[in-house]
C-alpha cells in the first residue's frame, strides 16, 4: 500500500478511466438488465484490465508509468473483455433466471436462479486473478493464462474475492454518501487484487514475481 500515495496521479487517472467507463456503459444500457450487464463488462473491462497492469507494477517493481497504462489500455481490449465475458454471461443468465422467478412466480425456477448465482459468484475471484494475468504475464497463453488462473483461485479464492468486494463495498458507501467516492474504490481493489495474485503465484513456486515494463504489456504476435 505504500505505493497507493507515491503514484496515487496515475492511480487516480486509472480509477477514473474506469468510473468513466462504467458511466459510459449505463448511459447506454440503463438499468439492471442482462444486456446491461454485458455492456458494462465489455465497456470496463479495458480499463480495469489497464488499472491491473499498474497495480501489477507498483506490488512488483514499485514503479508505474503512463506509457504503461496507456499501452494496458489497448491490451485491455484485446485480452481484457474475453477474460471478463464468462462473469457476464453468467451475470446475464442470473437476471434473466430472476426476472422469470419474478414473472411466473414457479418455485422451479428458483434453482435456475440458484444455479446461476453460484456459478456468478464462483467467477468473481477466477475474473479477478483473469485481470491481472492478461497484463501481468502477458507471455503465457491464453490457455495457459485460464489454466493459472483457475488454479489460483480454486487454492485461494477467499484472496482473490477481496478485491470485488472491497470495490462493491466502495461501489455501496458512494451511493449511501457521495457519488464522488466512487472515484476512490477502484485503486485500493486494485493493489489488493495485485498482491492477492503476485502473492499467490510466487507461493505455487512456478512463477516469479520479477518483471519487466515489457513482459506487464501486450503480446502482439497472438
Amino acid at each position: 500500500m505504500r505505493g497507493l500515495w507515491s503514484h496515487l496521479p496515475l492511480l487516480t487517472l486509472a480509477s477514473a478511466a474506469v468510473c468513466g467507463s462504467a458511466c459510459v456503459a449505463a448511459l447506454v444500457a440503463p438499468g439492471a438488465t442482462p444486456f446491461s450487464v454485458v455492456v458494462m463488462a465489455m465497456l470496463v473491462a479495458p480499463a480495469a484490465a489497464a488499472i491491473g497492469a499498474v497495480a501489477n507494477a507498483v506490488v512488483g517493481v514499485d514503479d508505474a508509468t503512463f506509457r504503461q497504462w496507456w499501452r494496458a489500455c489497448v491490451v485491455g481490449v484485446r485480452h481484457g473483455i474475453p477474460a471478463v465475458l464468462p462473469l457476464a454471461v453468467a451475470g446475464a443468465l442470473f437476471l434473466v433466471a430472476v426476472q422469470v422467478w419474478q414473472r411466473t412466480g414457479q418455485p422451479v425456477v428458483l434453482a435456475s436462479v440458484g444455479v446461476s448465482g453460484a456459478v456468478m459468484v464462483g467467477l468473481l475471484p477466477l475474473t479477478a486473478a483473469m485481470l491481472h494475468l492478461v497484463t501481468g504475464l502477458p507471455h503465457l497463453s491464453r490457455t495457459a493464462q485460464w489454466r493459472t488462473a483457475v488454479e489460483l483461485s480454486v487454492r485461494w479464492p477467499v484472496r482473490f474475492l477481496a478485491a470485488p468486494v472491497l470495490l462493491a463495498f466502495g461501489a455501496w458507501l458512494a451511493t449511501q454518501l457521495s457519488a464522488s467516492l466512487l472515484l476512490l474504490a477502484p485503486a485500493p481493489a486494485a493493489l489488493v487484487g495485485a498482491a492477492a495474485f503476485w502473492t499467490s503465484a510466487v507461493e505455487t513456486g512456478r512463477l516469479s514475481i520479477e518483471f519487466t515494463e515489457n513482459d506487464v504489456l501486450e503480446r502482439e504476435s497472438v
